[in-house]
């Protein structure tokens, strides 16, 4: 899979494609032990083919030509062995890759995440100081008029006061 492909993948694809990989290599290691087991087979075969050749000629022959085959079998065992190991380590590096890719994109979002709510926080409180400014103004005013109600109403009050005083004074002449 190229590196592009790769990244455009979401967190929970490419835990799913490690996964896969993950099944493939144990696939991988069982096919090895299938072949292990298939290559002692072929080295019992070959024990009991050397007794036939020796039987039927010489015995140099035969080991020179039994060699020959289980060099074949290594070798093929070997670069099968290879070819496993090299693919198995191209997909721990690349999973390594997509993982760092992944915490950094991750970290990047948070830090975006951070500076949008210290933005929105901060017009918030502007906003809640204008609000407590305005409200605070409008207190101002009201308690202004509050005030200067009652002082009006404290004067009228006195008027009637006096009014009644000198009411009640004329009534005890």
């Amino acid at each position: 899979m190229k590196d592009k492909a790769l990244r455009r993948l979401s967190r929970a694809d490419l835990l799913e494609l490690l996964i896969e990989r993950t099944r493939e290599n144990d696939q991988m290691k069982a096919r090895i032990a299938e072949l292990e087991e298939q290559l002692l087979s072929a080295d019992k075969q070959l024990q009991d083919r050397m007794v036939a050749i020796d039987e039927a000629g010489s015995i140099a022959e035969a080991v020179l030509h039994i060699n020959g085959m289980m060099d074949a079998a290594q070798r093929t065992a070997n670069q099968y062995l290879e070819n496993i190991e090299r693919m198995q380590k191209e997909e721990t590096q690349n999973c390594l890759r997509l993982e760092k890719e992944s915490r950094e994109r991750a970290d990047r979002l948070i830090a975006e995440t951070e500076r949008r709510c210290a933005a929105m926080e901060s017009e918030a409180k502007a906003r809640c100081d204008e609000l407590i400014k305005t409200a605070e103004r409008e207190a101002g005013r009201n308690w202004e008029e509050l005030s200067s109600r009652l002082t009006q109403i404290s004067q009228e009050n006195e008027s009637v006061r006096a009014l009644l005083a000198e009411k009640k004074k004329r009534k005890w002449l």
